[in-house]
């Protein structure tokens, strides 16, 4: 496995995390089953090694952790040094005893494995940016470990706008393209990783965990929806002018109040082997 293939902006993340942690709370059911079924492994004195890859700012930490009843330590995998700096030095949730940054790679997960003690593998909008042969290559090291996964957020390529305007389709197949360039995954990663955990004999539950924004979600649908247009000019030249009036359009009706935007994200867990 080679590097994370894209950095995250520091502002984006903060812009997303108050919808990515409503998108996830349709999770918590496969959340409180993880959490029954790390408890199972643990033994006496015993803690569960979370490992966060792409860890950004520390979100899937302060989401997560105060939703495992189970002692954790978390190692915070992530190469840009820069983002690991912003995560808090300090955690008001008793379970977590420890938290580790590591500024390495993907290809040194294996490094980071310990070799007998329950391991839970998660990561949050990281999945569909890194390439199909990345994805291929975590599922089946977890798998083979017989590792505990959840894989959040990682996009479906469904996008729904309200009110639809013709020009959406194409958009978004120029958009979807553009997130499948080079050989990354993109909207294909869930299931991509779910057949080889399911092809180990996993078992795996996916949930729906998408974006459903409207009021007080104006920022991030702006920047979304400006990203959204940059994205599929450079994957098709050709849409320039009129994504230029269609985001004008949206951006209008954003700022009247009447624009709805759902946003697909799906939710991946796999139970760890006896």
């Amino acid at each position: 496995m080679t590097q994370i293939v894209q950095r995250a902006a520091s502002d984006w993340l903060s812009l997303r995390r108050p919808a990515d942690e409503a998108a996830r709370e349709a999770a918590r059911p496969a959340i409180a089953a993880m959490d029954a079924h790390l408890a199972e492994q643990l033994s006496d004195g015993q803690t569960v090694h979370v490992i966060d890859l792409g860890a950004g700012t520390g979100a899937n930490l302060a989401f997560l952790a105060p939703r495992l009843a189970v002692s954790q330590r978390w190692t915070l995998i992530d190469r840009d040094e820069e983002l690991l700096d912003e995560v808090p030095q300090s955690m008001s949730t008793t379970q977590v005893i420890e938290v580790t940054r590591l500024a390495i790679d993907l290809d040194e997960l294996e490094y980071v494995l310990g070799e007998d003690e329950p391991t839970l593998i998660t990561c949050t909008a990281v999945l569909d940016v890194l390439t199909e042969s990345q994805v291929l290559s975590l599922a089946t090291l977890v798998a083979e470990r017989g590792l505990a996964v959840l894989f959040s957020l990682s996009v479906t390529g469904e996008v729904r706008l309200h009110p639809p305007l013709e020009l959406d389709f194409r958009i978004g197949s120029a958009f979807n393209a553009h997130q499948r360039r080079c050989g990354l995954a993109g909207p294909r990663a869930t299931v991509l990783a779910a057949h080889v955990l399911s092809s180990h004999g996993r078992d795996v539950t996916i949930t729906d965990t998408p974006w459903t924004l409207g009021s007080g979600s104006e920022a991030l649908i702006e920047r979304y929806l400006t990203d959204r247009v940059g994205a599929a000019v450079a994957n098709d030249p050709s849409l320039r002018p009129a994504a230029g009036t269609w985001l004008e359009t949206r951006l209008s009706q954003l700022h009247q109040g009447n624009l709805r935007v759902h946003v697909g994200h799906q939710d991946l867990m796999a139970r760890r082997l006896p």
